[in-house]
């Protein structure tokens, strides 16, 4: 429409300029060279005009857009179907434009188990994902090519929970009985750390399946390492009445999630590793002040049936497992991987240092590189 317009008034002055021409030349010739200035100045602004309907002006971007991003600032985050209260950081960072404002074009991708995401994380050389800490080790022992870079939890939210009453009883009598555990994840150095600590000698009969709290509401087992995040709000809502012993309560000082990077990423794209690590942070926090947005983001996600109240509580007790005591995200440092290493055989990754499964230095905010140490 504008181009129309303007072709509009640039006919218009050809009019003009033909009229006052005749006009002129009629009147008299002594004002010929008035004529040529006029003839000047109409040709000036026909140029203007004609020059303004071809260039298209500028337009400021809207507010929110994203900068320009290049392969260099492009990732894949790959987390584990189905654990919601787990996700919550990742994802309202990517709905929220927080990876975006950092210049990063970040792609989301769920799978099905920690082993999917631990495979995809190693062959994918622009990827993070999130594995428990005990699984990182125990990948990282069998070749996984990528480091730990963050921790997502300060405390593991793993538990053993029973009917039998009295702690000393429970763990003494659970030598040579059933005990439930989640298939895929690998809990038996924590396990076998809790026995130990307790004085218990003897091992219990280790069944992995894919949901230990369901299993273990049905009575199949006297025994279950279940999640506190989900499966406790789970055997409430069936009236199963538990006695829950924490790995903390027997010296297993072991942390939960962690983010991990591809190793080809670290040594290439370490400042897209920094600002993935800073923004998800910032969004953790962000969750914790409004969970009612947090659940809104899940929604985006998530488009099926879902206990919206299990996932709520699911995030408040969440908060006791990322913060520490001075309410902020703690970073770990190799100490705290030393111990988790710890818990393993030789064998199984008992033999590798926190060198090996975690990076010596990386960026905490802005330029300031921080050394875990």
């Amino acid at each position: 429409m504008l181009i129309w317009v303007k072709l509009a008034a640039f006919r218009a002055l050809e009019v003009v300029y033909a009229a006052l021409g005749r006009r002129v030349f009629r009147t008299s010739r002594c004002v010929i060279p008035s004529v040529r200035l006029l003839s000047g100045c109409l040709f000036i602004a026909l140029l203007s005009l004609l020059s303004s309907s071809c260039v298209r002006p500028s337009v400021p971007p809207r507010s929110g857009a994203a900068p320009k991003t290049s392969a260099a600032s492009s990732c894949t985050i790959y987390l584990s179907r189905g654990d919601f209260a787990r996700q919550v950081g990742f994802l309202v960072a990517e709905t929220h434009g927080m990876y975006r404002g950092a210049g990063l074009t970040v792609r989301v991708v769920f799978k099905d188990s920690y082993a999917d995401v631990s495979a995809a994380v190693s062959a994918d050389s622009t990827s993070l994902g999130v594995l428990p800490a005990q699984d990182v080790v125990h990948f990282i022992a069998g070749g996984a090519k990528y480091k730990a870079v963050d921790v997502v939890m300060s405390k593991s939210p793993l538990l053993i929970v029973t009917r039998k009453i009295g702690q000393t009883m429970f763990l003494s009598g659970l030598v040579g009985r059933r005990l439930l555990v989640p298939k895929g994840t690998f809990v038996g150095p924590i396990v076998r750390a809790m026995l130990t600590n307790a004085g218990v000698s003897g091992l219990p009969e280790v069944v992995a399946v894919d949901n230990p709290a369901e299993a273990f509401a049905r009575r199949a087992a006297d025994a279950a390492v279940v999640d506190s995040l989900t499966d406790l709000p789970l055997l409430a809502s069936k009236g199963v009445n538990v006695v829950r012993f924490f790995p903390d309560e027997y010296r297993v000082h072991i942390f939960g999630d962690v983010m991990v990077a591809n190793d080809k990423l670290l040594g290439t794209g370490s400042g897209v590793v920094a600002n993935v690590v800073n923004k998800t942070r910032a969004a953790w926090m962000h969750a914790f002040t409004d969970p009612e947005d947090v659940l809104a983001t899940l929604r985006v996600y998530h488009r099926k049936e879902i206990d919206w109240q299990r996932e709520k509580s699911a995030l408040e007790s969440v908060v006791e497992l990322i913060l520490d005591e001075d309410g902020k995200i703690p970073w770990v440092r190799t100490g705290d991987w030393q111990r988790v290493i710890a818990l393993f055989p030789t064998s199984e990754g008992g033999g590798l240092s926190p060198r090996d499964v975690m990076v010596d230095t990386f960026v905490k905010s802005g330029a300031e590189a921080v050394s875990q140490k």
